[in-house]
């Protein structure tokens, strides 16, 4: 766990969790302040699979309001035109491993990407409490 001055930091208090909430309270304020000022450096950084890779992580340690802002947060960014046009660039080539067979990450339909975040969360949850 890591310490700043003596004090402990809980899981959802780290920079990287506290990076997809902020995501979400942008993306929520896309249309006053112009997506089009920050969502570039989003895809240019990786975020959208930071961001997954990262709840796939801690998910089990956050507190649930602050997973479902997490998830609403990369959801939102799904929703993007800068998404839509760059989908490839946002999701890359990215190995996953999680069925021990190689496959490549994708999202499900915008829509359901919270949806489906939950559902793949309770089940990794399930799969880790098994082993």
């Amino acid at each position: 766990m890591h310490t700043l001055m003596g004090a402990y930091l809980q899981v959802h208090q780290l920079q990287e969790v506290v990076v997809l909430q902020y995501l979400r309270l942008l993306l929520l304020a896309a249309d006053d302040i112009g997506e089009e000022r920050y969502v570039g450096t989003f895809r240019r950084q990786g975020v959208l699979v930071l961001g997954c890779k990262l709840l796939l992580v801690v998910h089990a340690q956050l507190p649930k309001s602050v997973l479902l802002h997490a998830c609403h947060g990369l959801s939102l960014l799904t929703e993007t035109e800068d998404f839509s046009t760059y989908k490839a660039a946002y999701l890359g080539n990215v190995p996953c491993t999680m069925h021990h067979a190689p496959c490549t990450l994708s999202l499900p339909p915008v829509n359901a990407t919270v949806t489906a975040t939950a559902t793949a969360t309770a089940a990794a949850t399930t799969t880790n409490s098994t082993l």
